[in-house]
């Protein structure tokens, strides 16, 4: 959604035509309630940017003419370097090649290319259309060239990014909020205040766009 109204053309991949389909009706519905119904877009310029996203399920149809692509399948790192490998067969040898996991190994994932220096981790801060902040995690072999354009790219889109290393769990962002929610979880648990309170104090204590008991719901934390 970023690159698109950032004004890139931007190819959608998943395995299952249903998860295509629904991942672009998703941007339609975001663009809508996010630009259009705040009058920040007008309806034709939803559909420009609509028109420069196309799906498939074909990952060499998907990458082969690609300058940088952003993996966001589930956090499980074999799957994640299953579709690297991939990637890494069918994408330009002068793509870039990041992922946006919020905890596990870029070193591990750039293991399965051999591109290893073009391959760092992009991890965008939920809700995406509110938070600035963008990991750039970078790998044991990211060049400095990488992490430079990926830092530039990040900018264009609207974000501020920090760069850091892949061996720590969580990275930054998410290594520190661990011990908030944990800390929700528990008062929540000892029935201090009512969810929505306890995400209200949090939110105004720590000027927070969302607690952190929504934002679990919204990020599906609560399974994992």
């Amino acid at each position: 959604l970023l690159s698109n109204v950032g004004g890139y053309h931007v190819m959608l991949w998943s395995r299952k035509d249903e998860t295509v389909k629904r991942g672009l009706d998703s941007i339609e519905g975001r663009l809508k309630k996010f630009f259009v119904d705040k009058e920040k877009m007008s309806p034709a310029q939803m559909d420009q940017i609509v028109g420069r996203i196309k799906g498939t399920t074909d990952i060499s149809q998907a990458a082969k003419n690609a300058d940088f692509v952003i993996e966001s399948v589930a956090e499980n790192l074999d799957i994640k370097k299953e579709v690297f490998k991939k990637l890494d067969e069918n994408a330009p040898a002068n793509a870039i090649l990041a992922s946006n996991s919020s905890q596990l190994n870029i070193t591990e994932m750039a293991s399965a290319t051999n591109r290893p220096d073009k391959v760092l981790g992009m991890h965008f801060s939920n809700p995406v259309g509110v938070m600035k902040l963008v990991e750039v995690v970078r790998g044991t072999l990211t060049s400095d060239e990488t992490v430079d354009l990926v830092c530039a790219f990040s900018k264009k889109l609207g974000k501020e990014p920090v760069v850091c290393k892949d061996f720590s769990f969580g990275f930054v962002a998410n290594r520190a909020y661990r011990a908030l929610r944990m800390e929700a979880v528990q008062m929540l648990w000892e029935r201090v205040a009512s969810p929505q309170d306890i995400d209200k104090a949090l939110k105004l204590g720590y000027n927070l766009p969302m607690g952190p008991l929504e934002l679990g719901d919204f990020s599906g934390a609560w399974g994992t």
